[in-house]
This record gives C-alpha cells, structure tokens and sequence, in this order.
C-alpha cells in the first residue's frame, strides 16, 4: 500500500518566497487599465505646471536676478564670451515676469544689433546660470542712448560758449573758433 502524502497546492507558495506570478498579474492589470492612467496624468501635469510657476515666482524676481547680475558677467568671461559680456554691461535687467520672461535693455544700438545675434546663446547661458527656464526678450533704449553718447569736440565748444562766460567774451572780443 502506498502512504499518502499531503500534496502542496500548485496555487500555494512556501514561506519566504515571493509569488512573482501575482505580481505580474497585478501589474498587467494596471498597465492595462487606462481609466488609471488617464485619472492620474492630468493631475501630476497640473502639480509640475503650478510648481513650476511657484518656484519662477520665488526665485526669478528682477531684485535677485539684478544681485548676482555682475557675477553671470563675469562667468560669460570666464566661458570664453568675453564680447557679450563687454556688450551686456551696458546692458540693464528691466523686467522679469512669473512666466520666465526677461527683459534686457541695451543703451547702445551696435550692443543691442549684436545681442540679438547671439540671443539663443545668450538665452542658454541666463538660463544654465540662474537654473531657471527663462525667456530673454531683447529692447532698445534709443532715449538712453542719446544721453550716453560721447559728446565732440565740436558739441562741447558749442556748449561752453553758450554757457561759460569767458569763452563767450573770447568769442565775440577775438573771433574765437576751435580749429583742429
């Protein structure tokens, strides 16, 4: 006669041991379910875009972007951009919004026509610098432009003998003239 022996269920796994084959089950139901997936993607996009705005409102102001101004020139030298750092300094920061867009004012036209050649380079180092995703927007200041502008020789004479008294009385006394 034979003994007979409890025989363990095909289904039943030892103690200790994983039932990898539930797992996979499960994780084929989940992978197959889109009304899972279709609930969670809208809410995990809307957490990153409102987290996002959040951070560019905490960091990206024009006061702290302006603080460390100088020190983003100084890296553009030391990354061997040398001309836009000399054609950024007589540049000024005059905006940042929440969105990421930054404005930048150039005072001199030539600095200004140059910059928007190298927008996108200029754009990628703000951004590596700063870590933020920011959008630079290009301006010219033509009325500061005309204040900055080096004044002749010429222009000055003209302006001291409007001015300064002694040159008007050699002027009209003498028949003074600024020859060069």
């Amino acid at each position: 006669m034979s003994e007979s022996r409890p025989q363990p269920e095909k289904n039943r796994v030892p103690s200790g041991e994983l039932d990898l084959g539930s797992w996979q089950k499960k994780l084929s139901n989940f992978a197959s379910n889109p009304a899972s997936k279709q609930a969670r993607l809208p809410v995990i996009t809307e957490r990153a875009s409102a987290n996002l705005a959040a951070d560019l409102e905490k960091v990206a102001n024009l006061a702290s972007l302006k603080v460390e101004w100088h020190q983003f020139l100084d890296h553009l030298a030391r990354k061997a951009h040398n001309i836009m750092a000399t054609h950024l300094q007589s540049c000024e920061l005059v905006s940042c919004s929440s969105a990421g867009r930054l404005e930048i004012a150039c005072c001199r036209k030539f600095s200004y026509e140059e910059l928007l050649q190298e927008r996108a380079t200029l754009q990628q180092e703000i951004s590596e610098f700063y870590a933020l995703p920011l959008q630079v927007t290009m301006l010219y200041d033509a009325e500061k432009d005309a204040c900055t502008k080096e004044k002749s020789v010429f222009t000055l004479f003209q302006e001291l003998s409007q001015n300064n008294e002694v040159i008007r009385f050699l002027i009209t006394e003498f028949g003074s003239e600024l020859v060069y």
